[in-house]
């Protein structure tokens, strides 16, 4: 879904927003762990694999799009948010629609809805800074502005010093 889904609805879409007379726009969702090291604490390998991977998607049809002259008509922008504040963690709403036999215990996703809601920033927020960078023309847009530049800069960091991943992520767990 994360990947496949996003690559079978752009074959689907794009050649329609192409022929239309107006211009249109192409919205993705992946996350700032398309731009980050990955792998942080929550972060499995196949979520930062599928983010990247759409990262690497859009560039590419970015420019497939310019190459064709469609870039004028076709806006494509990429939303990598942070943490954000939504329902998503509200797994006790999730188990509530559960038949009796399927229910799980829920305690471990408690905790991480709540460091969502303490962290993350709101959906309202989000969407409105996603927004304004669709307005700006912005290829990446974040949840927070310059949200984006710092993750990559994380990653640019371990990169260009030649460090594994995991060298920049212990430096970054000992901050917090």
């Amino acid at each position: 879904v994360n990947l496949f889904g996003v690559l079978h609805g752009l074959q689907v879409f794009t050649p329609a927003i192409a022929k239309q007379a107006r211009p249109g726009l192409i919205a993705v969702t992946a996350s700032d762990r398309g731009l980050d090291i990955g792998g942080s604490p929550g972060c499995t390998a196949s979520y930062a694999t599928s983010k990247h991977g759409l990262l690497g998607m859009c560039e590419s049809l970015e420019g497939e799009l310019a190459a064709k002259n469609l870039g004028g008509q076709i806006q494509l922008s990429i939303m990598c948010p942070g943490l954000v504040a939504s329902s998503l963690w509200n797994a006790s709403k999730a188990e509530e629609q559960r038949l009796g036999s399927d229910k799980r215990t829920i305690k471990y996703r408690e905790g991480q809805r709540q460091f969502m809601e303490s962290l993350g920033t709101s959906v309202s927020d989000t969407i409105d800074t996603f927004l304004d960078g669709v307005a700006r023309g912005q290829f990446i847009c974040d949840s927070v502005p310059g949200q984006a530049q710092e993750s990559f800069g994380r990653r640019a960091e371990y990169i260009a010093g030649g460090l594994m991943p995991s060298d920049r992520r212990l430096k970054l767990t000992s901050m917090l």
